[in-house]
């Protein structure tokens, strides 16, 4: 059996002709502030892009990031920008369209985004931390699997061919427990209180 001629990566998505790799990414300015103490109600995220090059069969694609805290509690902005390998065709129609309707296909917004808030969401624990603020990490999608009675793979919102037949419960496994001799707590009996 032979391989495919052009295998796709895990970070790769579309047709061949659609496909993107993240190749670099960089965040070149940070601006936290902390307005106020007050409790935090919530957390606006917002992405601008700020400008979209061709460079060669790499496209650049350059953002700021925004972590706005409600109630007028803080902030935290990002710039920087990411770098998507693809073929040059793609890249030159890519940048035109951006030119002129400011906006990317589905897919590749999908990528962009996700992959803007990924880096940032991350890098921004830090700042969050020294200011007393709550980091803006986005839990990452979930994709699910809908299992049969049987243990195979029903089609998400089809109605299963075979009809279902409830599974016998299972039983809890006992939960692991530590020696005797381990501490509770790397700090001892008592962990600390966290900073106020």
């Amino acid at each position: 059996m032979s391989e495919p001629k052009n295998p796709v990566s895990a970070n790769e998505q579309g047709p061949p002709e659609r496909r993107q790799t993240i190749v670099r990414g960089r965040i070149t300015k940070i601006n936290a502030e902390k307005v106020k103490d007050a409790p935090i109600s919530g957390i606006e995220l917002g992405v601008e892009f700020d400008d979209v090059k061709a460079n060669g069969s790499n496209l650049e694609i350059w953002f700021t990031y925004h972590a706005i805290y409600k109630q007028d509690v803080g902030k935290i902005s990002m710039s920087g920008f990411l770098m998507f390998e693809m073929d040059e065709p793609n890249v030159k129609r890519i940048v035109e369209k951006f030119q002129k309707e400011k906006e990317f296909d589905a897919p590749l917004a999908e990528n962009i985004v996700n992959s803007i808030n990924y880096k940032c969401g991350t890098e921004a624990i830090l700042p969050a931390k020294v200011l007393d603020l709550t980091a803006p990490i986005v839990p990452p999608r979930i994709g699910l699997r809908i299992l049969r009675g049987d243990g195979a793979e029903a089609n998400a919102g089809k109605p299963a061919s075979a009809p279902q037949q409830p599974s016998a419960p299972r039983k809890p496994e006992p939960a692991a427990t530590p020696p005797k001799s381990a501490p509770s707590s790397p700090f001892g009996a008592k962990v600390p209180p966290p900073f106020k």
